[in-house]
């Protein structure tokens, strides 16, 4: 059965919840993402929070010292995530329900990748290329 862990992308770009929002945001440009999975630390790599775009758009309307305030102060902490064994429909079923852009992969509480609607689309036109109909899209791999 086709996971989450054989779409997700593997080598994510993340954040330390203690980043400046002015490097964050720059992280986002010089990667061309429109979101950033927020990470405990280094070692540990804990999925604490998710960064989008959005979210410093919403900052235009205040007063915000770009160089001292850190990415804690705007992003969602406890983002929905899915374990890496979850199945191609949970992922799908989630991106539905939840109307996200992306959404960060887990093993046991540890970012290892992430998912995008972007990589859902890529994903499935190279999987329908080579299994040629729909009704064997969530096949074995």
């Amino acid at each position: 059965m086709l996971k989450a862990k054989d779409m997700m992308s593997k080598n994510v770009v993340s954040l330390k919840r203690k980043t400046p929002l002015l490097e964050a945001l720059n992280i986002l440009v010089e990667n061309n993402i429109t979101g950033l999975p927020v990470i405990k630390d280094d070692v540990s790599q804990s999925l604490v929070g998710i960064v989008s775009e959005k979210d410093f758009i919403s900052l235009l309307y205040g007063t915000h010292n770009w160089e001292r305030e850190t990415v804690d102060s705007i992003m969602t902490a406890n983002p929905a995530c899915i374990d890496e064994d979850a199945t191609a429909r949970e992922v799908c079923d989630c991106f539905r329900a939840n109307v996200f852009r992306r959404i960060p992969v887990v093993s046991k509480g540890k970012l290892v990748g992430i998912i995008t609607t972007r990589d859902i689309v890529a994903f499935m036109s190279k999987r329908l290329e080579r299994v040629g109909n729909l009704e064997s899209f969530l096949g074995e791999p």
